[in-house]
């Protein structure tokens, strides 16, 4: 059901309507669709009130999912071909018209002297002539640039005559209003006709191109997939629990190269890859590569843990020669690789098994690997870990060439924010710090990185990076509201008051900064005019509860004694 405001008043809540986006965009973000298993249609004009549809006996009914249709006489037979598309495989189909031949036809491709040489939106009719000489009623087309869904038919103008096999006259109404009439033409034949000119020509035509029907080749299933960032991020804290129960981190392996392995006890290719791993142990010890794997049985819903789950999977993994790290994932560090996994990747789909992470001496992320990851792919990953810029972009691409644009900084700051938004306050700290770091004018990165900062009483720094955000964005009202926050905190309320009144000067409609504002001169002792503030947060937001409470303070404290007004 649509969600579309009924009307174009503002005050109206297009809540519903932004959220159906907002759904929408996730769908197509997951590669789904809103409006999938969409198949080509095809129907009959019965020359009645109805049409039928044809689209199994027409031959168009696949099961892919349909998005555009041309219409083309691609081979000069005089009947029409189709070009479709799809959003899932095979992306393009040909369809040749193999219909009996024996109807008659014209085709037309007009032109103009002016800018619209296309003749875009001329409107074309044809009256056909029977053998004996009575007039059909006239078929009528309009020369259009664009049909249906992201399709451009041909510009040539197909006009289906049947048993007609004369034409007694095409009329043309031009773009600029200007009508002409061309006659003199027989039936089964291609014409340009140009504008002013009276007379149709024979049309020269490109030769047909002679495509040859093919059985659809499906490819081999990929049986894993490497993404290797032209720009890394921060990773996630990474501990975990060895198989005592202890929990263990990647501190006593700083300075190393790791490769951070999710896989199960009931994966045959986690198995097979861990054979490989174990098998080339050697080469991997030389080139200062550490394997972490990290089961995830337990968080998956595969197994029950305990220390016999645990000494059994250990003992799996050094019997086919594993020598690094051995532990069991929790399901918060699952969902910090998900999100980073998601963040990062632009078809959001779930972590298969096995799942790795190359995370270089830095703690940095560097590359993905879905699915079984061959031990040669991670020594030639392992190798480019310290090189940076170029060199590292060429690392990431599938082919080699000239880079049309500059290499793009990772999205630390929008990762940032859904860690924040998730409760994981140290890897959100962390990110915002790389993203201010690459780009010192990211307004919010800096703004979100103080509200971290302030939270851990690094008071001085939060002040630089509001400071710095509010300069980047002089109209940024979120900004003074926090740096209104922190001067309330420590206690200096009147240095707070230019703050919100500047927030408000920008955002008037806040209900959030009319709350706090009216904190700050409650705080005062300025009842009457803090009243005000709560009073118009809640006209703002009927809903909004904390500020109803400190209305009805302000209003009892005024009532029971008053309170001096500001100066």
């Amino acid at each position: 059901m649509s969600q579309s405001p009924s009307s174009a008043d503002k005050n109206q809540s297009t809540e519903a309507y932004d959220r159906g986006w907002v759904q929408m965009g996730h769908r197509v973000l997951q590669g789904r669709s809103w409006s999938g298993r969409e198949r080509h249609c095809a129907f009959l004009n019965t020359r009645g009130p109805r049409f039928a549809t044809v689209s199994h006996t027409a031959g168009i009914d696949f099961p892919e999912d349909g998005r555009g249709l041309t219409v083309v006489d691609w081979d000069h037979d005089g009947d029409l071909d189709l070009w479709l598309s799809h959003r899932t495989a095979p992306r393009i189909r040909f369809m040749r018209n193999e219909s009996p031949v024996g109807q008659h036809y014209v085709a037309v491709r007009l032109q103009t002297q002016g800018g619209n040489r296309d003749a875009i939106g001329a409107r074309v009719a044809v009256v056909a002539s029977r053998q004996d000489g009575t007039l059909e009623s006239p078929q009528i087309q309009t020369l259009r640039a664009g049909e249906g869904f992201l399709s451009q038919s041909s510009k040539w103008l197909h006009f289906g005559l049947g048993a007609a096999n004369g034409i007694a006259r095409i009329e043309v109404r031009w773009p600029d209003g200007k009508q002409e009439s061309f006659s003199g033409m027989p039936a089964d034949r291609r014409y340009l006709l140009v504008q002013g000119s009276g007379v149709a020509s024979a049309a020269r035509v490109r030769p047909a191109v002679n495509l040859k029907a093919a059985d659809l080749v499906l490819p081999a299933p990929a049986t894993g997939a490497r993404t290797y960032l032209a720009a890394p991020v921060p990773a996630p804290p990474v501990r975990w629990r060895d198989a005592l129960g202890s929990e263990r981190t990647l501190a006593h392996v700083a300075g190393k190269a790791t490769l951070v392995n999710l896989w199960s006890r009931w994966c045959k290719a986690c198995v097979a890859e861990f054979k490989e791993l174990g098998q080339r142990s050697a080469d991997l010890d030389k080139a200062g590569l550490r394997v972490v794997a990290l089961n995830v049985d337990e968080v998956a819903g595969k197994g029950q843990g305990g220390s016999d789950a645990n000494h059994y999977a250990e003992g799996l993994l050094r019997g086919l020669g594993h020598k690094g790290e051995i532990g069991n994932a929790d399901k918060d560090l699952v969902t910090r690789l998900e999100i980073m996994h998601r963040m990062l990747m632009t078809h959001r789909r779930d972590l298969p098994l096995p799942t790795s992470f190359l995370l270089d001496d830095k703690g940095w992320l560097r590359a993905i690997y879905k699915g079984r990851v061959s031990v040669d792919t991670l020594l030639a990953d392992r190798a480019t870990l310290d090189d940076s810029g170029e060199k590292q972009r060429a690392a990431s691409s599938t082919q080699s060439g000239r880079w049309y644009s500059p290499l793009t900084v990772a999205p630390h700051g929008h990762i940032g924010l859904t860690m924040l938004k998730r409760g994981m306050k140290v890897h959100a700290q962390a990110l915002y710090e790389a993203a201010v770091d690459a780009n010192d004018d990211d307004e919010i990165s800096h703004n979100n990185l103080a509200l971290l900062l302030a939270e851990k009483g690094r008071n001085d720094e939060a002040e630089v990076h509001l400071q710095r955000a509010i300069k980047l964005n002089a109209n940024y009202a979120e900004a003074y509201t926090n740096l209104g926050n922190m001067r309330k905190r420590s206690g200096r309320l009147q240095e707070s008051l230019p703050y919100y009144e500047k927030a408000l000067m920008i955002a008037p409609d806040h209900a959030a900064i009319h709350n706090s504002y009216g904190i700050a001169l409650a705080e005062l002792g300025w009842l009457d005019k803090a009243s005000r503030e709560f009073a118009e947060a809640v006209r703002l937001k009927p809903d909004y509860i904390v500020a109803r409470q400190n209305l009805d303070r302000a209003r009892a404290m005024i009532d029971s004694g008053g309170a001096p007004p500001p100066p």
